[in-house]
């Protein structure tokens, strides 16, 4: 006697095969995404740089005098996304509206 729980779909081997490839799509697509997330995390120099709006030589000497921590690898230089913000915050200028709000 056949057991009740077991349930049985027939598809076509075609459909099988168009469904094994959209799978094999999606785990691309999501190991793609995984390491997008990742190298968010990290800046390349030269787009930092022009985040900030400042010359080469002025990173450079950012850099050097270690006003602003980065990663060295090779010759590449990377800035931790935390790193740019917690400088940017650092150097933010308040109103005079926002001070006036705050006394």
């Amino acid at each position: 006697m056949a057991d009740p729980q077991l349930n049985f779909t027939l598809i076509a081997t075609e459909e099988l095969e168009k469904l094994k490839t959209s799978l094999e799509e999606i785990k691309l697509l999501l190991k793609q995404k995984k390491e997008d997330d990742v190298l968010s995390c990290y800046i390349p120099s030269e787009k930092a740089r022009h985040i900030l709006g400042i010359s080469r030589k002025t990173w450079f000497n950012l850099r050097q005098a270690k006003l602003i921590s980065y990663i060295k690898v090779g010759k590449a230089i990377y800035i931790k996304r935390e790193d740019l913000d917690a400088y940017m915050d650092a150097h933010y200028v308040k109103s005079a509206d926002k001070i006036r709000k705050e006394k």
